[in-house]
Parts: C-alpha cells; sequence; structure tokens
C-alpha cells in the first residue's frame, strides 16, 4: 500500500513538473512570439521609410536608359536631381547597370565625361573605352583576374575599349596581348542560327541557346529564369560568359546549328539540337 502511494506521489510530481515545464515554455514561446511580432513591426516600419528614401524606381529606370544615347536628357535628369548620379538598375536577373556602364559599353564619351565631373566613381570598364591606358594597368596590374570579369550585360572589357575607337586602341592592344577574353559583334539574324534547346545524348545535360538583348545568352537547366552571355570567337566558337573555361563550336547545316562541340581542358561533350 506504501509503495503503492509514493508511485502515486512520484506520478503526481512528475506530472507537475511537465505541467510546470510547458507553462515555462508556453511563457517563454508567449514572450519571444511577442519579440518576434515587435522586431516585424519594426523592420517593416524600417523598410517603409527606407522606401520613402530611395529614389524612385521609374527615374533610375529612364536615367540609366537614357545614358546609352541621350546626353541632353541626362543632363536635364541629374541637374533636377543630383543624387541619380551612382543610381544602378537591374535589367534582368542581376544585370545592374549605372550610368557610367551604360555611356561606357556604348562609347558615349560625351555622357561619360559629363557623369564623372559630377561626381560619378570612374571603374576600369569606363577608363577601357576612355583609353586611360594607365589606369587600366594599375588595376589590371593589381588584380590581374579583373581584365576577364564581364560587365553590365556579361560585356567583357575588351568590349568597352574597342568602342573607345582610336582613343583607345592602345587599351584594346594591351588587354589583347594579355590575352583579355572578347566578343565579336554579331547580327541578330546571324545569332539566331545557334539558339535552340540542346542534349547530351550520353548524361540527359540540356542546354538551351536564347537570343537576347543583341547576344547569344546560355540557360542551363539548374539556373532557372538565369542566363548568360555568350561570348563569340568567330568561326561559329562561343566561350561561355558563366564560365570561361568552356568553349563551344557549333556545326551548322543550311545555315542552322544542329550540334554543339563543349570542351572544357582536356573534356568533351556533344549536344545534339533537339528544339529550335
Amino acid at each position: 500500500m506504501v509503495k503503492d502511494e509514493n508511485m502515486s506521489e512520484s506520478n503526481g510530481r512528475m506530472r507537475r513538473r511537465e505541467v510546470i515545464a510547458r507553462g515555462s515554455f508556453g511563457a517563454c514561446a508567449l514572450a519571444l512570439s511577442g519579440g518576434a511580432a515587435l522586431a516585424v513591426s519594426g523592420r517593416a516600419r524600417a523598410q517603409s521609410e527606407s522606401e520613402e528614401n530611395q529614389l524612385d524606381r521609374k527615374l533610375v529606370q529612364e536615367y540609366v536608359l537614357k545614358c546609352h544615347f541621350n546626353e541632353a536628357r541626362v543632363r536635364e535628369l541629374v541637374t533636377a536631381e543630383p543624387t541619380l548620379i551612382n543610381a544602378a538598375w537591374d535589367w534582368y536577373m542581376g544585370d545592374w547597370e549605372t550610368g557610367l556602364g551604360a555611356a561606357a559599353h556604348t562609347g558615349r564619351l560625351p555622357i561619360a565625361e559629363f557623369l564623372l565631373e559630377r561626381g560619378h566613381r570612374m571603374d576600369v570598364y569606363c577608363a577601357a573605352m576612355m583609353g586611360e591606358l594607365g589606369y587600366v594597368k594599375a588595376v589590371i596590374g593589381s588584380q590581374p583576374s579583373l581584365m576577364n570579369v564581364l560587365g553590365p550585360h556579361g560585356l567583357p572589357l575588351t568590349s568597352h575599349s574597342r568602342v573607345g575607337g582610336d582613343r583607345a586602341k592602345e587599351v584594346h592592344a594591351f588587354l589583347l596581348a594579355r590575352g583579355a577574353v572578347t566578343d565579336e559583334p554579331m547580327e541578330r539574324e546571324a545569332l539566331e542560327a545557334y539558339a535552340g534547346v540542346y542534349k547530351d545524348a550520353a548524361s540527359g545535360e540540356r542546354i538551351t541557346f536564347v537570343v537576347r538583348a543583341g547576344a547569344l545568352q546560355i540557360q542551363r537547366a539548374d539556373y532557372g529564369k538565369k542566363m548568360f552571355r555568350m561570348l563569340a570567337q568567330g568561326d561559329h566558337a562561343f566561350i561561355a560568359g558563366d564560365d570561361q573555361r568552356e568553349r563551344m563550336d557549333f556545326a551548322l547545316t543550311n545555315g542552322k546549328s544542329i550540334r554543339v562541340v563543349i570542351r572544357d581542358g582536356g573534356q568533351e561533350r556533344v549536344l545534339a539540337r533537339v528544339e529550335g
């Protein structure tokens, strides 16, 4: 009888501890949830205040767009809103571009000079277009890997020096001598010959090539919507913008690609066109 009473008391103590533990946990959870609610509320308020203090998105988009070709409008916009100078726009899936970046890859020297005068930060892409050999040499000498880091729209440094014309010919020659990656200009009609879906019969790998923004773009199965520019090398050959170790040679029949051979170091794989 005593044993049963002891067991009953012991079980009672255990139940009481469980109740107390649950009660303590519940109180803690309530306190934490209240704190989380306050934190979320604080973040929402901070985000709202931050958005109120940001430049108008449509204004930023117009500014970066007009920096490609319309000096007069750029001057109007910057005069009215000086803080536009270093604003950037995301054209597609992380393809960020500043006004200076736009002027640099299109060779718009007057626009670039105006932006720099107004306080835009100089970068190596603009320096290449402007023919600033000393600047380019200093940057590449300090960090050689930057020579092949792609700029806005996946354009390499050599594309910027090429549009610079005579004023940038020394920069262009310097980059080519150092083995910088290039991208040969091509018409959209010519690029369409390579567009389509290709499949490796052995591995099942599928790669899609599309023509977008005036260039052949690669989209791999694990990218989602993300695309990368293909860098044209001539003779139906391209270098993958996302992995410059890969060279892709297309085989054409009757003006349309039927397969692509991908070479990466000593490895080679063939993908046949299955769609497009």
